[in-house]
């Protein structure tokens, strides 16, 4: 009668587990969901500035704007890092990342001056869109 007891206590545990695994992976989904819907309006409006009328005026070189943007990443990206269970390490992807990041940023910002928001923003995204599918593929497998 106590091994029956046993059994149905383990199996209870196993479902339980399970269930737990379950919630898990469903929450590390929706956070993820949450943080690419964050990145979308936040990322995405960078362009908007650009195009305001004392931008245009002013005719602020695209580099200047790029500091800025790398300025705001620089002193807003330490706040992941209040999402639990992440932890900073440094990889020398970062640096080929940065040595990336500055010419791809001054285009990205000389596409919306030129061929205008829409254009502009929906070209430079493309690349970024691919990238970030081809990096989770390479962590998935």
């Amino acid at each position: 009668d106590n091994i029956f007891l046993y059994i149905r206590h383990q199996n209870s545990l196993i479902s339980a587990v399970k269930n737990l695994e379950s919630f898990v992976s469903t929450m590390y989904a929706l956070t993820g969901w949450t943080y690419a819907i964050l990145s979308i309006l936040c990322f995405g409006s960078f362009g908007v500035p650009i195009k305001s009328r004392v931008t245009v005026l002013l005719d602020i070189d695209p580099l200047v704007f790029q500091t800025y943007k790398t300025l705001a990443c620089l002193f807003t990206s330490p706040i992941v890092l209040l999402v639990p269970g992440t932890d900073f390490s440094f990889t020398p992807w970062g640096i080929v990342s940065g040595i990336f990041w500055v010419p791809a940023g001054v285009a990205a910002i000389v596409a919306v001056r030129l061929a205008g928001l829409a254009v502009g923003q929906g070209v430079s995204t493309f690349p970024r869109s691919d990238n970030f599918l081809i990096v989770k593929y390479r962590r998935a497998y």
